[in-house]
């Protein structure tokens, strides 16, 4: 009689893994699946290839997508137009500072840098998302109130003119920046379901383990060797033993909305 010692839990359970590892993974396991198996494990084996291509063609996407230097080509971005409005504030508040008797317009100055920026430059605190909005308002106010002559006088005509050629890239850069947090979004569930298929896989393997039949568990055990050499490499890698199994990998979270850096004071 056969004493065979198999703990289906440490394959059902497969390893935590980032998204790239879990294609790595799960690729593995396809190339190492016997072909003796029985008509499920194979049914198991084709469904787990066919979300391996997936989620690699996602993520193969969502690297073309980002493109080189996108995060720094949002920041110079985000920070032209921050101080394109800093600028039309200073030179308000520095027009604002004439002795009104001998300069009249300094009052006007007062009056407009009072109602565009009450809260001065706080909106260019907030998210990407948010100072859009803000800009937006802005400009349709100036538009709305007819302040842009005005504007043109006590700043110059190329102040207001900057901000307004500013604004669709700057709305460009925030429909990217959303996408890419979609595009983070749905990676996330890539991985999901890339482990779910996984452990769906390994479960059917470790099913046809007969504890009276040696050959059973040796396929079994050649055809979840790539779990084992997984957890082993994470193990080395972290530096510890190797850990305890987890029942599902922590999901990749959405690229947030970067804030935009403070401008400088003025």
């Amino acid at each position: 009689m056969t004493n065979i010692t198999f703990d289906p839990s440490l394959y059902t359970r497969p390893p935590q893994f980032t998204l790239l590892g879990g294609i790595t993974l799960a690729e593995a396991l396809y190339a190492a699946s016997p072909k003796e198996m029985p008509p499920t494990v194979k049914k198991a084996a084709q469904k787990m290839e066919r979300a391996r291509l997936v989620a690699q063609a996602a993520w193969s996407e969502r690297q073309r997508f980002l493109g080189p230097n996108a995060t720094e080509e949002a920041k110079r971005i985000g920070i032209a137009c921050i101080r394109g409005w800093a600028a039309i504030r200073s030179r308000l508040q520095a027009y604002a500072s004439l002795p009104i008797d001998e300069y009249p317009k300094a009052a006007r100055a007062a009056e407009l840098a009072a109602v565009l920026f009450p809260e001065g430059l706080e909106f260019t605190q907030r998210s990407y998302v948010e100072q859009l909005a803000a800009t937006d308002a802005l400009l349709q106010r100036i538009a709305d109130d007819k302040l842009e002559k005005d504007l043109s006088v006590l700043c110059g005509p190329e102040f207001l003119t900057n901000v307004q050629r500013q604004l669709p890239r700057y709305r460009a850069m925030v429909q990217s920046n959303l996408a890419r947090a979609a595009e983070s979004a749905n990676l996330a569930q890539h991985l999901k379901g890339l482990s779910q298929i996984i452990a769906e896989y390994a479960t059917k393997v470790a099913a046809t383990v007969d504890s009276d039949d040696e050959p059973s568990y040796q396929r079994a055990m050649a055809a979840l060797a790539p779990i084992d050499s997984y957890r082993d490499a994470s193990a080395r890698r972290s530096g510890g033993a190797s850990p305890t199994p987890e029942p599902t990998p922590s999901p990749v979270a959405p690229a947030p909305v970067a804030p935009a850096p403070a401008p400088a004071a003025g």
